[in-house]
């Protein structure tokens, strides 16, 4: 299950940094009164209404991978909730390794 966590996450981080890069290269134009560019280069319009959009999927990209990764933290913490304690005898000169599963005890 850790796995599509893994998976969801990267794919959301990196559409998430795309809308953060386009935002951010959309804000570097200069848009004229009819809130349009027009790229010499390319020859392309661009929308300053759509710098917007792109900023609006960044946040929610950023909200949907902080949430992902804390489901990912949380269900990394129930996954290991067996602790090992090591017991020494001194007097036997021996050492015992218990593992306590917190589930079973209530602890």
């Amino acid at each position: 299950m850790k796995y599509i966590y893994y998976i969801i996450i990267v794919i959301i981080g990196l559409l998430t940094s795309f809308f953060i890069w386009s935002y951010i290269q959309r804000s570097k134009f200069v848009y004229n009164t009819e809130s349009t560019f027009l790229s010499p280069e390319d020859g392309v319009v661009y929308h300053e209404q759509a710098k917007e959009v792109y900023g609006i999927l960044a946040l929610i990209g950023l909200m949907v991978t902080g949430i992902t990764l804390y489901a990912l933290i949380k269900n990394l913490n129930e996954n290991s909730r067996t602790s090992t304690v090591i017991v020494i005898n001194s007097g036997n000169k021996r050492m015992d390794v218990i593992d306590i599963d917190y589930d079973r005890t209530g602890i």
